[in-house]
């Protein structure tokens, strides 16, 4: 590793222990990614807190060097939270952490597991997806911190972006849009503002005036590539010329490195929609290159470890014994598999029915699991750890709704944790959707994730996590009691929606109700890269999609055999 820049000093503004707004915009670049420069964070803090300017510079840079892969939402947060922890000495200066400014304009998180606190917790247990408590208890701290930033500075239009673009992460929609709303009564003319009020009415299936949002922002910045982005995620595109032109101009200016990630995966589903297929895979793939020179390194022989270790965890015996310290309820319904096998859909048609709620992805049993098999492999596992999980559970759904008879967790990543899921709930359903192998790969590889999901940016990569999926899927089918999982193969559903929507509502429980046809006029929020396909009609079209980029896909071709 290189050594860290030398930091740069701002001229501070001291009056009432405050910074100059101006100074805290004040930016570096480290390694061509748009981060906080350590520096900025350590004259700020050292001037608040009357510390030793050297001292707390250098404890700067060895934060923020050890997090430039976090360079993202929540790392300006982060480091100064720590330098508060590690300077401040009274309870004032805690609300200070958030006045250190936004981040810069990025709003999906990347972390660096080396700065989470729980990824060397035991060699193996923790993987890419148990990234995701740490990644939203660093949004979660990321948001207050705005909010204590707009109680000292409430007409700071930038944090009130920032603080948006955060709640929109952690699913705090209706916060987000008050927010965006805030900044926009500041700053009317804010492209970035309007931009990220499209993607909140996206959000809420609302197209028409997502698109209006999007160009309004055009109108004002023309150079905005978040809103030129999002006028090709939420339509299906015919030729467009102007968008084309634009998109690539902008694709040959400076741009952020998230800004042209984006933008590059928008290229890709352009090319995609007009079925120029070649350049469509171009696009996409020095769009994943981008993201994997920010990302963690996909650890697969970790991977492995750990599904090894869930294996002999949870086997027949311990399911046996640990059973009847479960909960009887039947009203959580858990949607798992790889992701864009079609969970989304699948949550959306049960949602739609009147005695049902969608809870969205839930990271409730990635943390619960890490801890429960922390304490087992320390010999620690405790008789109250099932029974307490199930009642914390059941608390987070109530939380969501009180009344709905089913509600609905569809964590495609929860396909690791149910072993102890149907320890707690031993009467709860589990829906599994299959999908065409090679049709599951190439739609994650063109789809932009957050860093939890660290294989998705290689083919190879995708492949090897696909095979330690289907190997716990394959545990799980001969573990857990028959008519516990319903098999839910995509392309059989797209062809004949009626009987496999019958069978999966039936399948939880449910009485049958038409509205479970009619998914796509159902009116609710959706935060995940289906957003947009769940308020369509179901078509066969996505079914074979592979066969137009057959070339491009050797490394997956080994897995048709797991998918038959």
């Amino acid at each position: 590793m290189t050594s860290p820049p030398s930091c740069r000093f701002l001229r501070i503004n001291s009056r009432s222990g405050g910074l100059s707004i101006q100074g805290l915009h004040r930016i570096a670049r480290l390694d061509d990614l748009l981060v906080p420069h350590p520096g900025v964070c350590a004259t700020a803090a050292s001037s608040v807190f009357r510390t030793d300017a050297r001292a707390v510079r250098k404890q700067a840079c060895q934060i923020g060097w050890r997090a430039r892969a976090s360079h993202r939402d929540g790392v300006r947060t982060e480091l100064c939270r720590q330098l508060a922890e590690r300077n401040a000495d009274d309870k004032k200066k805690s609300e200070v952490t958030g006045h250190y400014g936004p981040p810069c304009g990025i709003h999906r998180t990347l972390l660096n597991p080396m700065t989470t606190g729980r990824t060397n917790v035991i060699d193996g247990i923790v993987t890419s997806n148990e990234l995701a408590p740490a990644i939203d208890g660093m949004m979660d701290e990321a948001a207050a911190s705005y909010a204590r930033a707009l109680e000292l500075k409430p007409d700071y239009t930038e944090a009130h972006i920032a603080a948006g673009k955060v709640l929109r992460q952690i699913g705090r929609i209706a916060e987000a849009e008050k927010s965006c709303r805030k900044a926009l009564e500041l700053a009317a003319d804010s492209g970035e503002a309007l931009a990220l009020l499209g993607e909140i009415q996206a959000d809420r299936g609302r197209f028409d005036d997502a698109e209006q949002q999007f160009r309004r922002a055009l109108a004002i910045a023309p150079d905005q590539p978040e809103a030129w982005a999002g006028l090709a995620r939420y339509r299906k595109m015919q030729p467009d010329p102007a968008w084309l032109a634009a998109a690539q101009g902008l694709l040959g200016k400076s741009l952020g490195v998230g800004q042209e990630i984006n933008l590059r995966f928008a290229l890709g589903k352009y090319f995609d929609d007009v079925q120029d297929f070649d350049n469509a895979f171009s696009s996409y793939r020095l769009a994943n290159e981008l993201k994997k020179r920010s990302a963690p390194k996909y650890d697969g022989a970790r991977l492995a470890r750990r599904v090894d270790r869930i294996i002999a965890l949870y086997d027949a015996d311990w399911l046996r014994r640990a059973r009847p310290q479960g909960n009887e309820s039947r009203r959580p319904v858990f949607i798992v598999g790889m992701p864009r096998s079609g969970t989304t859909l699948t949550e959306q048609i049960l949602a739609s029915h009147p005695e049902a709620f969608g809870c969205g992805e839930l990271r409730f049993w990635h943390t619960a699991c890490v801890d429960f098999e922390s304490a087992a492999l320390r010999g620690a596992e405790g008789r109250e750890a099932i029974p307490t999980a199930a009642e914390k559970y059941l608390s987070l759904l109530a939380g969501f709704s009180a009344d709905a008879s089913r509600v609905i967790d569809k964590m495609p990543a929860n396909f690791m944790n149910l072993g102890l899921i149907h320890a707690a709930f031993p009467q709860a359903r589990i829906l599994h959707m299959q999908r065409n192998p090679l049709d599951t790969g190439l739609s994650i590889y063109f789809q932009i994730f957050s860093n939890t999901h660290i294989y998705a940016n290689d083919l190879e990569d995708i492949a090897h996590y696909y095979t330690q999926y289907s190997r716990l899927m394959e545990h799980w089918r001969s573990t857990l009691p028959t008519g516990t999982i319903l098999e839910v193969p995509y392309e059989k559903m797209v062809a004949d929606p009626q009987a496999w929507i019958r069978e999966i509502v039936q399948c939880v429980g449910l009485p049958w109700d038409p509205r479970c046809l009619d998914f796509h006029e159902t009116e609710r929020t959706v935060v995940t890269a289906s957003n947009w396909q769940v308020r369509q009609r179901i078509s066969t079209s996505a079914a074979g999609r592979w066969r137009n980029y057959e070339t491009y896909l050797g490394p997956l071709r080994g897995l048709t055999e797991l998918g038959s």
